[in-house]
């Protein structure tokens, strides 16, 4: 009965440390869909051994088209009346997936479901906050009626690729009534979050697609999302901190100075990568014509 029920899908882009235990954690009966996004490590060798093996079914893209793209074709391939959308670097506990599908059983008005997300080593992912627990925010680890979402036409919007789909998708959601449910004895595990080696083009996503979530939902109530031209603001002067003009700075300043400012800006504000300020304006202005030649793909409002 399970078997017919539940889809895992799973988009993945160079994860060869993660995509295996990622799938070996899925312990429920279903189908498990893998989506590679032309991944250009060794990602599609380890995907090809378990698809001879049947243990999962595979699509490839002919080029690396982002999250939402890849996540939309899952949703849009899948079998299954339950779909848990599952990123490449994250695994369930052995009961996980079994309490998810048990409370869409339990709760037939409820179009969404998530656990607790916790890293490896760094603490709660999801929720952050005890208040963060009473709407959906994140797309790690989420548990989706299939029927609640092809009803209402929600799917991620391609445009972002990725950064902001996920927020998307969710304001959308509160928008439409669709009805979500916490479950905190659920537990997927997060891997620890990673210095992101190509800052600037995160910083470019980040500004560019905050921008276009700002037209796109403009007038369409976006709490408890923290979607604001404060956030907007606030990115455009922390991708500052990613260059490389801050780290030779840092590295220069006293030893408390350094470890007082690497604790408050650690992670994946802070990059080695050689960066001058032309150049970060220049990403700005490019972030900014492609906003005013895109038109947003219009929400349908409740």
């Amino acid at each position: 009965m399970i078997a017919s029920r539940v889809s895992f899908v799973i988009p993945v882009y160079n994860s060869e440390a993660t995509i295996l235990q990622t799938i070996q954690s899925i312990n429920t009966p279903g189908e498990i869909l893998v989506i590679d996004d032309a991944s250009t490590d060794k990602t599609p060798s380890i995907l090809s051994d378990l698809g001879v093996s049947g243990k999962i079914r595979i699509l490839r893209n002919p080029a690396n088209r982002g999250a939402a793209y890849s996540r939309n074709l899952g949703v849009r391939e899948s079998h299954g009346e339950i779909i848990i959308l599952l990123d490449s670097d994250v695994r369930l506990e052995p009961d996980t997936a079994e309490l998810v599908l048990k409370v869409f059983d339990q709760n037939p008005g409820i179009g969404l479901i998530a656990p607790t997300i916790r890293y490896e080593t760094q603490g709660e992912f999801y929720p952050e906050f005890p208040e963060a627990a009473q709407y959906a925010g994140v797309t790690a680890c989420l548990g989706i009626r299939k029927s609640a979402i092809e009803k209402l036409n929600i799917l991620f919007d391609e445009s972002y690729a990725i950064f902001f789909e996920d927020t998307d998708f969710f304001i959308r959601m509160r928008n439409y009534g669709l009805k979500f449910k916490f479950i905190p004895e659920a537990i997927a595990i997060h891997r620890d979050r990673l210095i992101r080696e190509d800052n600037e083009k995160t910083y470019y996503l980040q500004i560019r697609n905050c921008l276009y979530a700002l037209r796109k939902l403009r007038g369409i109530p976006r709490f408890p999302h923290e979607l604001s031209w404060k956030l907007y603001a606030k990115y455009l002067v922390f991708g500052l901190l990613n260059y490389a003009w801050f780290n030779d700075w840092i590295q220069a300043a006293p030893r408390s100075t350094k470890e007082k400012i690497l604790s408050k800006f650690r992670g994946p504000h802070i990059s080695n990568k050689p960066l001058w300020p032309f150049h970060i304006l220049t990403t700005i202005i490019k972030s900014w014509i492609w906003n005013l030649t895109r038109k947003p793909l219009c929400p349908s409002k409740k």
